[in-house]
């Protein structure tokens, strides 16, 4: 098996379905009552365009999942028409749309403005308001804090490393393109409660050479 193929990604999600979990996005697992679910969290930091890919990929599949889209991207531009556009159909696939924030750039910068207009240009272009943000290198803040501060300043109401999403459940990521604690596919019935973080950017159809 190779880690990151969109193929091994889908075949792993169908065996989450076929095993009776409830796969879903942020929004539909809040205040929900499964035994078992797995919490589909996708951070955009460098490709737009790969993140609609697997958009389609769960939306063929019959689940959701949480989009979050970089604020301070280096390779992309969130207010681009068309980036607007793609960030659109990923909604109308049924996923969740979030913000991914750089809190300690926004904070020392200033950028609390900035950001609040990016959100209400967002908000008027979709169907449903952002509620939910992930934070980029979440190590660099006292989380507890922040997220308190961030849901205040940006009329938020979830955060994806609060410990009901994070520490009270089995966290999983691809970050850097390694799983550190085996591949997803390894954590069918072990763990009843997960969230995964994958990166778009990492993965491909045929050729990791796709994404260069």
């Amino acid at each position: 098996m190779n880690d990151f193929f969109h193929e091994d990604y889908r075949n792993t999600i169908k065996n989450y379905l076929e095993n009776d979990y409830f796969v879903g996005s942020f929004n539909q697992i809040d205040n929900s009552d499964h035994d078992k679910y797995l919490i589909l969290r996708h951070d955009i930091d460098n490709d737009i365009d790969k993140a609609l890919e697997f958009a389609i990929i769960e939306n063929e599949l019959g689940v959701s999942s949480s989009y979050f889209f970089r604020v301070n991207a280096r390779y992309y531009n969130l207010l681009n028409p068309k980036n607007i556009e793609i960030v659109k159909k990923i909604e109308n696939l049924n996923h969740e749309i979030g913000i991914h924030l750089e809190f300690n750039i926004i904070d020392e910068y200033k950028l609390e403005t900035l950001v609040k207009n990016l959100l209400n240009t967002l908000n008027i272009n979709l169907a449903k308001k952002i509620e939910t943000y992930s934070l980029h290198e979440p190590s660099r803040v006292d989380f507890e804090v922040t997220h308190k501060e961030i849901c205040d300043i940006f009329g938020l109401m979830r955060g994806s490393y609060e410990n009901r999403f994070f520490k009270d459940i089995k966290y999983l990521s691809d970050s850097g393109g390694r799983w550190r604690e085996g591949h997803f596919n390894e954590w069918v019935n072990v763990e009843n409660k997960l969230q995964v973080l994958t990166h778009p950017w990492w993965w491909f159809k045929k050729y990791p050479q796709e994404n260069y």
